[in-house]
This record gives structure tokens, C-alpha cells and sequence, in this order.
């Protein structure tokens, strides 16, 4: 019985931070555009190349649609996790150009990291609480969204961006953290991994 229980602490960490990231990454990105890029251009430019960050993380979806099939969640799992900090430490310390490349990163990982989540639950948990198991995941990921924009105000008045994305950055740390842990538990039960979707 531990390895199941083990396996859902490290899944709920895993929504809870990445529940944060999300929040922080989606409510900031317009103003840290604004802010960091280092040219002066218009809000609708800028909103724009909002817009067309976002439309490289909902593309992802798209790609995760397919890889769900092809390879297994956990290994998804930790590559995904893997850009998250890895894009919010670009962000955090750049400009220009490679503040885009940043945040197209985390997009990336934290859109495609709802479809891995949500498949997560649909193929490991047995159907008679798979309802319960959405309704906790979206539960924890929505309430902690309500933290979010609070907190980016206080790190926003303390450190400006740099710190929000510093601060998100160790919110990624935690997911890519959870997720190799989901890695080897995972790989010590493939019976739990293997059960099909209802």
C-alpha cells in the first residue's frame, strides 16, 4: 500500500506546484513581455506576442495527444518537467530573443503537462474513483491559482519579474522533482501504468 500512497503525495505535489507555475506564467507573461523584452513596442504588438507564446503551448497539446500513445506517461512525465525550469531560468535571466525562447519552453511544459496529468488519472486509477481523482486534481489545481496573482504582486514589488520567474522557476524544480520521483515509483508497479482507460 505505499507505493500507491507514495505515488499520489508526488502526483498531488506535482499539480499543486504545477498548478502555481501555470497561473504565475499564464497571469504575468503579457507584463513580463512588456517589461523584459527591451523594446518599446506596441500593446497590441506586444499582446500578439503573447498570443503567439500561448499558441506554441496549446500546439503542445496537440503533440502530447500523440506521444501519450507511443511512450510511457512517466517518461513524458520527466521530459516535460525538465523544460519547465529550464525555460524559467532562461526567462529570469534574459532579455530580447531568448526571454521568447524561455517562455515558449514553459508554455510548452506546463500546457502539455495538463494533458499528461489528465491522462495520468484516466489510465492509473481504477475507474470506480476516477471521478473523485479529477475532481481532487482540478480541486488542488484550481485553488492554488487563487495565490497566484497576490504572490506575483509581492514578488513583482520586491524584485520585479526577474524574481517572479525565479520564484516560478523553483515551482518547476518541484515538479520536475515530482516527476522523477513518479518515474521510479511508477516503474516498480507496470500494472499500474498499463490500465486502460474506460
Amino acid at each position: 500500500m505505499t507505493r500507491p500512497l507514495a505515488i499520489l503525495a508526488v502526483f498531488g505535489l506535482a499539480v499543486v506546484a504545477g498548478g502555481m507555475t501555470f497561473n504565475v506564467i499564464t497571469i504575468a507573461l503579457p507584463k513580463v513581455l512588456d517589461e523584459r523584452l527591451g523594446l518599446d513596442l506596441p500593446l497590441v504588438l506586444t499582446g500578439s506576442l503573447a498570443t503567439a507564446v500561448f499558441v506554441f503551448g496549446a500546439a503542445t497539446q496537440l503533440l502530447m495527444g500523440r506521444l501519450v500513445d507511443r511512450f510511457t506517461l512517466p517518461t513524458i512525465f520527466v521530459g516535460l518537467a525538465a523544460l519547465q525550469p529550464l525555460g524559467l531560468w532562461i526567462a529570469s535571466t534574459t532579455g530580447g530573443v531568448a526571454l521568447l525562447v524561455g517562455l515558449v519552453l514553459i508554455t510548452a511544459a506546463i500546457y502539455g503537462q495538463v494533458v499528461v496529468n489528465d491522462a495520468m488519472v484516466a489510465r492509473c486509477v481504477p475507474a470506480r474513483h476516477r471521478a473523485k481523482a479529477f475532481s481532487v486534481r482540478y480541486f488542488l489545481g484550481f485553488t492554488v491559482s487563487g495565490f497566484a496573482v497576490p504572490l506575483i504582486a509581492l514578488l513583482h514589488e520586491v524584485g520585479g519579474f526577474r524574481l517572479v520567474l525565479a520564484v516560478a522557476g523553483g515551482f518547476g524544480a518541484m515538479v520536475f522533482l515530482a516527476a522523477v520521483a513518479f518515474y521510479t515509483l511508477a516503474g516498480r508497479q507496470p500494472t499500474t501504468m498499463t490500465a486502460p482507460a474506460e
